[in-house]
């Protein structure tokens, strides 16, 4: 390779959806302009295959940004299109638009992580933190994924990812084994600790970002 021409990463990250079904009160998605009063901020298919043609040497890609990737009609086609290639594809997602179909769907696109979303083990300060959701529907959701996972023997591996502020820390520990199903095989997230332990979030957490530090809003 010219030493001039520097090495083109292994890794990429690609917004196709700039919305979201929710507006979450710690996301900058919800002073976005565009996505609103009717114009779509989606990724046409055609562009996203031009885009990705030119990374042709990345293992990696993660299929979201500050958006709703599940809001985007062709977005399992966008993951197999990547997996296809042999490219590891992760997303994150709020779970909420997850449907049987979708899960379905989910399990065949070669989708490899799933980060989903939850901020509390209780719908009161699930609601309130993300607004517009329900805790039933996301729950409902999870477990649409889950027994397609279980029922097909494959799919992406799923993680629950967290943000902390004020309003959830005490969440932490009961939200880590609030989904037995789930915890049982699949490691709890939050902020860049990983752990199959029930307990360990929470401490660290409030070992290393305590109360007093967080913006009192949150």
């Amino acid at each position: 390779m010219n030493a001039a021409c520097p090495r083109l990463p292994g890794f990429v990250q690609i917004e196709p959806v700039g919305q979201c079904s929710l507006a979450c009160r710690m996301c900058p998605v919800t002073l976005r302009v565009d996505g609103r009063a009717g114009r779509v901020a989606t990724m046409p298919v055609a562009r996203y295959r031009r885009l990705l043609a030119q990374f042709p040497a990345i293992t990696e890609l993660h299929l979201q940004g500050i958006g709703e990737p599940l809001m985007h009609p062709r977005f399992f086609d966008l993951v197999r299109l990547a997996s296809d290639r042999g490219i590891e594809v992760s997303t994150n997602s709020n779970l909420t638009l997850m449907s049987a179909r979708r899960a379905a769907e989910c399990v065949d696109s070669g989708l490899a992580r799933l980060h989903v979303s939850i901020d509390a083990a209780t719908p009161a300060c699930y609601e309130w933190i993300r607004v517009g959701a329900r805790f039933g529907r996301l729950m409902r959701g999870l477990e649409r994924l889950l027994e397609c996972i279980a029922r097909t023997g494959r799919g992406p591996r799923v993680e629950f990812v967290a943000v902390m502020m004020r309003a959830n820390l005490h969440e932490f520990a009961p939200l880590s084994s609030h989904s037995p199903r789930a915890s049982a095989y699949r490691p709890f997230r939050c902020s860049g600790w990983r752990t199959t332990s029930t307990r360990t979030p929470c401490r660290r957490a409030m070992r290393r970002c305590g109360r007093s530090s967080m913006p009192r809003r949150l």
